[in-house]
C-alpha cells in the first residue's frame, strides 16, 4: 500500500507536470506573438503576405469566375508561390513571400523564403517542394526557403536583442499593412531600383523613370496593398519622388481633376480596340516636362528659328485638360512594341476653356495654328523646286521650305493631311480640338457616347490611366482586362490607386 508520504510526492509531480505543460502551452501558443511582421529580418528588401482566407476576397472569386481564374494566373505567373503546390496553398491561411539580401562569406546574395501560416502544419510536411528547408516557428507557422542560411535570419530573438534597424522596419511595415487588405506588400528602394529595368511591362510603366516620368526614390521604402471592392480589386501604391524640391519634374503636375470632368464620354470606342487613355488636366505641364527632359535650349531655340515656333502660343493651346488615346493597330501588343508609337493609332482630345456658343472663333484660330505648325515643321520634310536667277543671269532650280505648299484637304467636318506616311487629322467638336493621325479613329472618338462602364472613382488626382492590358501578350498585365491608374502627389509623397477589372 502507498504511504501518504508517497501519495504526496506523486500528486506533487503529477501537478508539476501539469504546470511545466500549461507553461508550455502559454508560452508556446498564447505569450508568442504569431503575427509573421515579428519574424521579418532587417536583411528584408521585399516582403509579400497574402491572405487567402480574407472573406472579401473568397466573395469576388465566388461572383467573378473569369477574375478568380486570371487573377490566380497573375499570382502564379508573379512567382508569389513559387515552387509550392496548389495542395499546400489550400491547406493555408496565410502565405508571406520574403526576399532577403545579404552577404555571406563577403558574397551578396539574395534569397528566398516563405512563412505559411496554417491550422494544421503537420499536415503541411508533407506537401514539401523538394530540396527545401523547413523551420517551425511557432505551433501556426512555418518556414522553408532553399537556404539553409536564409533560414537563419528569421529565427525570433528576444525584444531586447532585436537591432534598431529590424524594430524600426517592423514597426514601419506594420504602420503600412492592414488586415482589411487581402495582399500587403513592402518593397524596399533597393528591390525597386533592383527591378528597374526588368522587361516586364509593370516595371517600365512604374518603375523606370524613362517611361513612366514618376523618378522614384530608390533610397525610400515603398507600399502596395490590395482589398476587393465587389467585382473589381482596388489596389494603393504609396512611395517617394526623388526630386523633393521640384517635384513637378517627375511629370505629375499641379492641377487635379473636377471630379465632374465630361472627357470620360470618349472612352467608350465602339470597336474597343483603344489599348491606353491618358488623362491630364494640365496638357501644357506635361508638354513642359517632354520638352526640359529631351530638348536643349539650344535644340529649342534652333527649332524657333527654323520652324516659326511659337512656344506661347503653344502653351496657350496645351493650357487646358486633355486626354492621348492610343489605338493598337494590331490585335495584340508585345511588351517590346509597348512604347513603340509607330505600332499605334493616336489621338489627343483638348478640352478649351472656351464656350463654344460664344467663342467658336476663338477655337478655330487655336486649330489654325496648330495646322501651321504642322505646316511648318513638314515643309521642310517636303520642299518644293522654286526657280532661281543666278547673278550670270542663268536659271537654277533651288529646294525651298514652302509652308503654304503643304495643303490640308476638307472632308466633312476633318481637316486631313497626308504627306509620304505622315498622316495627320484635325477637328473641332464643340468646345474640344482633336487630332491625331488616323482619320478612322477621329471618326470613332466623334460617335462615342457617354459611358458608365468603369465603376471606378479615379479622375480625382494630377494624372489618369487606362489600359486595356488584356491585349498584352505576355507580362503580369496581361492576365487584368482592365487597369486603371489614379496618379496623385503632393511634394515628394507619390500615391497610385484603382482597380484591377474584369
Amino acid at each position: 500500500m502507498m504511504s501518504k508520504k508517497n501519495i504526496f510526492i506523486l500528486i506533487f509531480l503529477i501537478s508539476l507536470l501539469a504546470g511545466v505543460g500549461i507553461f508550455y502551452f502559454y508560452l508556446k501558443n498564447i505569450k508568442i506573438n504569431q503575427s509573421i511582421i515579428n519574424y521579418i529580418p532587417e536583411q528584408t528588401i521585399f516582403y509579400a503576405d497574402f491572405d487567402l482566407k480574407n472573406k472579401e476576397l473568397l466573395d469576388f472569386y465566388e461572383n467573378n469566375f473569369r477574375g478568380k481564374t486570371r487573377f490566380e494566373l497573375l499570382l502564379k505567373n508573379s512567382n508569389l508561390f513559387g515552387e509550392l503546390s496548389k495542395y499546400l496553398i489550400n491547406k493555408s491561411n496565410k502565405i508571406s513571400l520574403l526576399i532577403v539580401n545579404y552577404e555571406n562569406n563577403s558574397e551578396p546574395l539574395e534569397e528566398k523564403i516563405w512563412i505559411i501560416s496554417s491550422n494544421n502544419i503537420h499536415e503541411l510536411h508533407a506537401l514539401m517542394p523538394k530540396d527545401f528547408n523547413v523551420s517551425i516557428l511557432n505551433s501556426k507557422t512555418i518556414a522553408l526557403s532553399k537556404s539553409k542560411t536564409a533560414l537563419r535570419l528569421i529565427k525570433k530573438i528576444d525584444d531586447l536583442q532585436k537591432s534598431t534597424q529590424t524594430k524600426a522596419l517592423r514597426k514601419k511595415i506594420s504602420n503600412n499593412f492592414s488586415d482589411k487588405n487581402f495582399l500587403n506588400i513592402y518593397l524596399s528602394g533597393k528591390y525597386l531600383q533592383n527591378n528597374s529595368e526588368n522587361s516586364d511591362t509593370i516595371f517600365n510603366l512604374i518603375f523606370n523613370p524613362e517611361y513612366s516620368g514618376l523618378n522614384l526614390d530608390f533610397e525610400q521604402d515603398s507600399f502596395l496593398n490590395l482589398e476587393t471592392d465587389q467585382n473589381k480589386i482596388i489596389y494603393n501604391f504609396n512611395s517617394v519622388a526623388k526630386d523633393k524640391s521640384h517635384p513637378e519634374y517627375s511629370g505629375l503636375g499641379a492641377k487635379k481633376f473636377n471630379k465632374q470632368e465630361d472627357l470620360l464620354q470618349f472612352t467608350d470606342l465602339k470597336n474597343n480596340e483603344i489599348f491606353a487613355t491618358f488623362f491630364s488636366p494640365d496638357l501644357q505641364n506635361i508638354f513642359d516636362s517632354l520638352i526640359n527632359k529631351s530638348v536643349s535650349e539650344e535644340q529649342k531655340n534652333i527649332w524657333i528659328k527654323k520652324y516659326n515656333l511659337d512656344f506661347e502660343n503653344i502653351n496657350k493651346i496645351l493650357n487646358n485638360s486633355g486626354i492621348f488615346l492610343m489605338q493598337n493597330r494590331n490585335n495584340k501588343i508585345d511588351n517590346e512594341d509597348l512604347f513603340n508609337f509607330d505600332k499605334y493609332n493616336y489621338a489627343l482630345i483638348i478640352k478649351t476653356n472656351f464656350n463654344p456658343e460664344y467663342s467658336g472663333e476663338k477655337i478655330k484660330e487655336q486649330k489654325e495654328n496648330i495646322k501651321q505648325i504642322i505646316k511648318n515643321i513638314l515643309a521642310f520634310k517636303n520642299p518644293v523646286e522654286q526657280e532661281k536667277i543666278l547673278p550670270d543671269k542663268t536659271k537654277s532650280i533651288e529646294l525651298i521650305a514652302n509652308p503654304e505648299s503643304i495643303t490640308f484637304i476638307q472632308e466633312n467636318n476633318l481637316e486631313i493631311l497626308n504627306i509620304e506616311n505622315f498622316n495627320f487629322v484635325i477637328t473641332i467638336y464643340e468646345n474640344y480640338l482633336i487630332l491625331g493621325n488616323s482619320k478612322k479613329l477621329i471618326q470613332e472618338i466623334l460617335a462615342s457616347e457617354q459611358t458608365n462602364f468603369i465603376n471606378c472613382d479615379f479622375l480625382t488626382g494630377n494624372e489618369a490611366l487606362i489600359m486595356n492590358t488584356n491585349k498584352l501578350t505576355s507580362g503580369i498585365l496581361s492576365f487584368i482586362d482592365k487597369l486603371i491608374i489614379n496618379f496623385e502627389q503632393k511634394n515628394e509623397k507619390i500615391n497610385l490607386n484603382g482597380c484591377l477589372v474584369w
